[in-house]
């Protein structure tokens, strides 16, 4: 009951960042006397801090309480995305060191563990004060366990990652599913600090999602929730999924089978202001897919409509069965203007307004790799 209390003030602490004892008590609902113990234990734990006072209205000023700022590089974050390596150093406060992308090759991959540990190597000698390992990864993860379960990119099954970089560097290791990751990016850093219920949509190379339930991140029975991507959509679909079967959500509307469908259409001599490119280039970028999205190009827009069809039955489930407060998107193609329109007017055809939805872009869409691993340690450091 102690630790659900301390858990519970921590989180108030960290929605309003700066707050008094009596304006905590009046939040809680609970007697000062009470309020007042718990904080001065979490205190003398280093776990908050005595900021600012607070104007005086005429009585006496009210001393504020705030999470304890760790701006060093303590934590070495390391992501893997379906098609390349992040990895960074960083603070549990979110502060960004020095972060690095590296797009995988089918000979990184192949030598995976001996490339990342040559980076380890380098980044631990280089940053002394690194006491934290934070990896996040597409797929199915035991985050309990530090385990990846199965990742369909890079076809690991139960993978002891914690394990592994543990035994090797001696230091704490902390080993999370991406998207997941991003629901804790947006509780800590981002628009949903003050949220309790809400989901992230994330559209890339894959398809994911995470939900968070009564201010807690839902994990599932067997770590497997969230598997959006996985979900079949289009029992008639030509496209095999990461996963091995045919029309998944992720086989139908990722970055990649996106890319796929243009490609394979323009090659079978269908029209589209993209031919040129991919004859002279051998390939085509999703930014020449929203690029031919907003001039029109028939074909672009053909494909829009598909996929905005599918993303918006995924959103109706989601939306249909949890409730939540909001959906955040996360991915590049909900920067076309023209398919995030759509795909609004498309769920507001079909949801009643009374459900009290809201759905919208995340701010980190461009980093979330970057500063996922970071939130992760940010979220543990509290409920811990």
């Amino acid at each position: 009951m102690r630790k659900e209390k301390e858990e519970r003030i921590l989180e108030c602490i960290r929605e309003q960042e700066k707050i008094s004892r009596i304006s905590l008590a009046k939040l809680l609902q609970w007697n000062p006397t009470t309020v007042g113990s718990i904080v001065a234990e979490l205190l003398k734990k280093s776990y908050i801090q005595e900021v600012e006072m607070e104007a005086s209205t005429g009585g006496r000023k009210a001393t504020l309480l705030s999470l304890k700022e760790d701006m060093s590089p303590s934590i070495l974050g390391i992501s893997f995305a379906p098609s390349f390596l992040q990895i960074g150093i960083g603070s549990i406060q979110g502060k960004i060191f020095e972060t690095e992308k590296i797009v995988l090759t089918p000979l990184i991959i192949e030598k995976i563990w001996q490339f990342l540990f040559q980076i380890i190597d380098k980044k631990l000698n280089k940053w002394k004060e690194i006491r934290q390992i934070s990896v996040i990864i597409s797929g199915l993860v035991n985050s309990e366990k530090g385990v990846s379960i199965f990742s369909p990119h890079y076809q690991w099954r139960n993978i002891e990652i914690k394990k592994i970089l543990e035994e090797r560097y001696q230091k704490k290791v902390f080993v999370e599913n991406d998207v997941r990751a991003m629901a804790l990016l947006e509780k800590s850093f981002g628009s949903c600090k003050k949220k309790r219920n809400f989901v992230v949509l994330n559209i890339g190379d894959g398809v994911g999602s995470s939900i968070f339930i009564d201010n807690k991140l839902y994990i599932g029975s067997y770590s497997g929730s969230g598997e959006l991507g996985h979900m079949q959509v289009n029992a008639k679909g030509l496209r095999r999924c990461s996963c091995g079967k045919i029309g998944c959500l992720e086989s139908e509307v990722s970055n990649l089978s996106i890319l796929d469908k243009i490609s394979s259409q323009i090659k079978l001599g269908q029209y589209s202001i993209l031919r040129q490119k991919l004859k002279r280039d051998g390939n085509l970028s999703i930014e020449d897919f929203l690029f031919a999205l907003g001039e029109k190009d028939l074909l672009a827009l053909q494909i829009a409509e598909e996929s905005v069809e599918m993303i918006t039955r995924a959103l109706d489930a989601i939306i249909s069965l949890l409730n939540p407060e909001r959906v955040i998107l996360y991915g590049i193609i909900f920067q076309s203007e023209y398919l995030y329109r759509e795909i609004l007017k498309k769920i507001q055809s079909i949801l009643i307004s009374e459900q009290g939805y809201k759905i919208s872009l995340s701010n980190f869409y461009k980093e979330a790799y970057a500063y996922a691993p970071f939130a992760v340690l940010r979220y543990l450091s509290i409920k811990n």
